[in-house]
């Protein structure tokens, strides 16, 4: 890597001489502010590029979450935003322990990483206005730190050991099973600021069969699980708490498909599912709903809502006219329907 370097003249005009044609990253530093553009040069002509210096930095630190002590990591910084992250293509985090900046290309392979100090004490350049996630991994284990557009304080970061559930999903014979979307869902402090609840899924293709599906959790966790495919459903609430990687045998659940019960809701008028909830809390509308398993229609020329792919339990529906948003304040009428689903089984309910 060739790095050239200049200063401004009082008027914050800059010259940098023999930088090759090709990427170029240009970091701009005054006075506790910092700006850094990437520019593609394409030849050794003399090329304008304005900065605009407006990044600030915040000093953080990197903790072992079960001891509290500052600990050294690898330590990135990125957009929430999708957008905003294409649009700011990277930042920098500094190691207090010898001043040495790194400079992190963000959302991209080659990315490269900073190093927190040794008692994990790092210095975040952000730009004003823009919600970053700073995230850090190292021996302790791994974490993130969400700031708000208008942070304006110290940032922490507390690494929690990792766990890996391994989920074996089988089908009614035993079978290794192909369209399969498995989800795995933790709750977390729920008097806490952030979400309640963390929640991952992943959908394996019509002609890929899967027997063994992993999700990342912290050590001490304790996922809900379920899984469903076309007509075949299964959920575990009862997983074990995880133990951290390396730490005794892999944490491995079998999930075994069974064939599934659906829901009939019959309404007096036209009506959409905006919610379906079980005993894991988690919303099934968005899991069913691009599996096609959410379909209205009509029965002796009354409107009704099938949901299918339902494991056995208790559900609650919730539903509203086509277009309402319950959450708006709109004044449409909305309603709520418990349905008790069995194997292989419509349940036909009426809605209020």
């Amino acid at each position: 890597m060739v790095v050239r370097s200049a200063w401004t003249d009082p008027d914050g005009a800059y010259r940098a001489e023999g930088v090759a044609p090709g990427e170029t990253a240009i970091t701009i530093a005054a006075e506790g502010q910092q700006s850094v553009r990437h520019a593609t040069l394409p030849s050794a002509s003399p090329h304008r590029l304005d900065i605009a210096l407006g990044s600030r930095a915040l000093s953080g630190l990197v903790v072992d979450g079960r001891t509290g002590r500052g600990v050294p990591a690898e330590v990135w910084a990125s957009p929430q935003d999708q957008e905003t992250r294409s649009s700011h293509s990277s930042s920098t985090v500094t190691n207090d322990e010898d001043g040495q900046e790194f400079l992190l290309a963000l959302g991209g392979e080659d990315s490269e990483r900073a190093q927190s100090a040794a008692d994990g004490t790092l210095r975040v350049w952000i730009d004003p206005g823009v919600a970053y996630e700073i995230s850090a991994h190292g021996i302790a284990g791994s974490g993130s730190a969400k700031l708000a557009a208008d942070h304006d304080g110290p940032v922490r970061v507390e690494l929690a050991r990792q766990a890996t559930l391994h989920v074996r999903v089988l089908g009614p014979a035993g079978e290794a099973v192909s369209g399969v979307l498995v989800c795995s869902r933790v709750q977390r402090d729920p008097a806490g600021d952030g979400p309640r609840f963390s929640t991952m899924c992943t959908h394996t293709g019509d002609g890929e069969s899967v027997t063994d599906v992993r999700f990342g959790w912290r050590a001490g966790d304790r996922p809900t699980v379920l899984a469903v495919a076309a007509g075949l459903a299964a959920r575990r609430e009862d997983v074990p708490e995880l133990r951290a990687d390396g730490d005794g045998e892999p944490n491995t659940i079998t999930l075994p498909l069974q064939r599934a019960g659906a829901v009939q809701v019959r309404t007096a008028v036209a009506m959409e599912v905006t919610s379906i909830v079980g005993a894991s809390g988690l919303d099934l509308r968005t899991v069913l709903g691009p599996l096609d398993l959410i379909r209205p229609g009509t029965d002796a020329g009354a409107p009704v809502v099938r949901i299918d792919g339902l494991a056995p339990g208790e559900y609650r529906i919730g539903l509203a006219p086509p277009g309402a948003d319950a959450g708006a304040g709109t004044g449409a009428t909305t309603s709520v329907v418990t349905a008790l689903v069995r194997v292989n089984e419509t349940v036909t309910v009426q809605a209020p």
